[in-house]
């Protein structure tokens, strides 16, 4: 590429990445730009002034907002939003669960050894913060905190379990998405440890309205993070009997204003093939539905964020297969059996 297609590239009003990547290195070739060393302070002096008086001033504010809170006036005493210098420092604000752990240096460390690879870092804090609630030790190394919760996690009650996947699960979706949406703090409300009819234990994730905030992908991501939470404590598949099958089908159904509608059959291929069961509050007092599937005692009422959740499997297959490679290893081929239905559609 020579400096005069950079010129003409630069009229263009969206770059995608590999063109902004091939318009660098032949803006150097051409000596139009020269790299800089993002670890290093890239700012003027007058710069860095402007950002250090800023930062007196906010804390200053802080300080003026936190003593009237101290008056017991307001609804709490304490100013409820607070500083982060980066993401790191926004998920472990973010979530109260997280506030006496060492979440953001380990979201920044985890963020250097996988290159910034953000779905690794959200699985990997995950399944710290997951290990960290069972164990109860919020300073030990990760090799030590694996040694402690193999043997941990055998005395803990199911109640326990199914609180340390939350914590998992919401530390991990934090991170997706940037510690800046509310998904974390209300979209995943809570985990159930349920039994199946053959006796053996499997894991209930209970969505809300707010989900929605993550996006499709996002929501999607959150199950695989419960997937891997999950056969971390040696927990099966739901056994999803028939009837509850046709159930998440008709609530697909009911909605009319969706980007898109799966079929029948991509509904029930989904509902037979995630390893999680998918629920969420009762949104009405009444059942709806007219042809006959009634809810389970497991299901507890229309459930249409639940069904919609689903959904998103169908429409953000491609990506996740895509992206997501290591989830092959642990997913049983689940995205390939979508992914044919999908190049039809485009």
């Amino acid at each position: 590429m020579n400096c005069r297609v950079i010129k003409l590239r630069k009229s263009k009003k969206y770059f995608n990445k590999k063109d902004i990547g091939s318009i660098i290195k032949a803006r150097i070739k051409c000596g139009e730009h020269t790299p800089t060393n993002m670890d290093e302070n890239a700012m003027s002096a007058e710069q860095a002034d402007y950002f250090t008086q800023l930062q007196k001033q906010v804390d200053e504010a802080y300080k003026v907002a936190s003593l009237c809170r101290s008056k017991s006036l307001d609804s709490k005493d304490v100013v409820e939003i607070p500083q982060a210098a980066d993401m790191a420092s926004r998920v472990h604000q973010l979530l109260e669960f997280l506030h006496e752990r060492d979440t953001a240096n380990q979201i920044r460390q985890l963020t250097k050894e996988n290159e910034g690879d953000r779905e690794q870092v959200a699985i990997d804090i995950s399944r710290i913060v997951c290990m960290e609630s069972i164990v109860q030790n919020y300073s030990l190394q990760v090799a030590d905190l694996e040694s402690r919760f193999a043997t941990k996690k055998r005395e803990r009650t199911p109640a326990e379990i199914a609180v340390a996947i939350y914590h998992g699960i919401c530390a991990g979706l934090a991170v997706i998405t940037e510690g800046i949406l509310v998904a974390p703090l209300e979209g995943v409300v809570s985990c159930e440890i349920m039994e199946n009819k053959d006796g053996s234990k499997c894991l209930s994730v209970n969505y809300a309205g707010p989900i929605r905030s993550a996006g499709g992908t996002g929501q999607a991501i959150s199950v695989l993070l419960a997937d891997y939470l999950r056969r971390d404590f040696g927990l099966e598949k739901p056994q999803i009997e028939a009837n509850e099958v046709e159930r998440y089908i008709e609530e697909v159904m009911l909605y009319h204003n969706l980007q898109y509608k799966p079929s029948a059959n991509e509904m029930r291929s989904i509902c037979q093939t995630v390893p999680i069961y998918i629920t969420a509050r009762r949104r009405w007092q009444r059942s709806i539905g007219w042809q006959g599937f009634k809810e389970s005692p497991k299901q507890q009422g229309a459930r249409g964020y639940a069904s919609r959740s689903l959904r998103r499997y169908v429409v953000k297959s491609p990506q996740i297969e895509k992206a997501h490679r290591p989830f092959e290893i642990r997913w049983v081929g689940f995205f390939r059996c979508l992914l044919p239905t999908n190049k039809t559609r485009g």
